[in-house]
Formats: C-alpha cells, sequence, structure tokens
C-alpha cells in the first residue's frame, strides 16, 4: 500500500492578508493611544504617591507627640521645597507642586507650621499637591489631629 501526502488545502495555508492588515492596524492604534494614557496616569500616580508618603509622615509626627507627651512640629519650605519634621525631611518631587497654609497663626523663621500636641490635637491646616491638572488637598483637622486626602 503507497501512501501519498495529504493535499493542501488553500484555506488552510495561513494567515489571509486581510487579517495580516487588521492586527497591523490594531498595533498602529495602540500605540498611538499609549503616550496620551501614559501622559494621563503617570502624574496622577506621582501626586497620589507624594500625598500618601506625606500623610505618613504626618501621622507618624502626631504618634510621637502622643507617645513622648511633648509637642512636634511640622514646618514646609516653600524656598528649598522640603517638609522639615522633628527628624526626618522630604523633598517634594521636582515636578510637583506643593502649597501649604496653616490653620493657625505658627509661624516660625518664616515658615508656617502645624504644631501636634500630646492630647491629639493640633493646630491643623492644609497641604495642595498638585501636578498639571491633578490636585489633591491633604486636611489635618485641627481638633482631632486626623488626616484626610481628597482630590
Amino acid at each position: 500500500m503507497q501512501m501519498y501526502p495529504a493535499p493542501i488545502r488553500s484555506g488552510d495555508a495561513g494567515y489571509t492578508l486581510l487579517e495580516l492588515l487588521v492586527v497591523v492596524a490594531l498595533i498602529a492604534i495602540l500605540a498611538v493611544g499609549a503616550p496620551t494614557i501614559y501622559a494621563r496616569v503617570v502624574p496622577q500616580f506621582e501626586v497620589r504617591q507624594y500625598a500618601n508618603s506625606l500623610a505618613t509622615q504626618i501621622r507618624t509626627l502626631r504618634d510621637t507627640a502622643r507617645r513622648e507627651g511633648k509637642p512636634t512640629y511640622l514646618s514646609y519650605s516653600t524656598d528649598s521645597g522640603v517638609l522639615l519634621g522633628e527628624a526626618s525631611q522630604i523633598p517634594s518631587p521636582g515636578n510637583v507642586t506643593v502649597m501649604f497654609e496653616a490653620s493657625g497663626p505658627w509661624q516660625s523663621d518664616g515658615q508656617e507650621r502645624v504644631v501636634f500636641y500630646a492630647s491629639g490635637s493640633t493646630t491643623g491646616g492644609i497641604f495642595t499637591i498638585s501636578r498639571e491638572a491633578i490636585s489633591v488637598d491633604l486636611l489635618i483637622d485641627w481638633v482631632s489631629g486626623s488626616v484626610e486626602i481628597r482630590q
């Protein structure tokens, strides 16, 4: 018995030109849209990341005041863009703008301050962190010392 190879049918030969063109068109659409999505997501991520870092630092200062039974402070230097705490500094990223407004009349060396008391209360304040059209407010409640991030 002699064996012959199976004949090749025209429908099983591979991809058609139309299928290849559709794939190339989809790749082109994704390549054009990716920078737009990237440009929108990265600034929002940087602002949120810095706001979360700042909120963590503020909560740590508040807890330190409670634990040690003495006031701690937080000040922001608009000249250098550095957040100054009792024992740490958090520089703001160069592409993120930070505005700070203390609720109380606490100033030292031309810098506005938030003071955290052993009772858990504070003088309060608002940090506004922004980049391009994205802005986040970080609120420090003067009664409870709680920290809240608002879009």
